[in-house]
């Protein structure tokens, strides 16, 4: 198996900043062969450019913005409307 030069490594902790990703998940991906890493001793490294190449290949996120903002914007209206209802009267 030859070695690619061009690999770079990083430790878990460095990973998951870097990738967004939390521990659990990129154990995960590891366990499934989507995640390349090597081990030293108790110490496991990441192959970076291998994961970031793996992220890009993933579906771009379907976010509707004005769906999503909308059960917001008619939570924050009811509520104003229970609290002036149930205010007391004031003389």
């Amino acid at each position: 198996m030859a070695a690619n030069s061009d690999s770079i490594y990083a430790t878990l902790p460095d990973w998951c900043a870097l990738s967004g990703m939390r521990p659990s998940k990129t154990y995960d991906e590891l366990s499934r062969g989507n995640l390349r890493a090597k081990e030293i001793g108790t110490r496991l490294l990441i192959d970076v450019q291998h994961g970031l190449a793996w992220l890009r290949t993933l579906p771009e996120p379907n976010i509707n913005l004005a769906r999503a903002a909308r059960p917001v914007a008619a939570a924050a209206t009811e509520t104003r409307r229970r609290r002036s209802a149930s205010a007391p009267a004031s003389s």
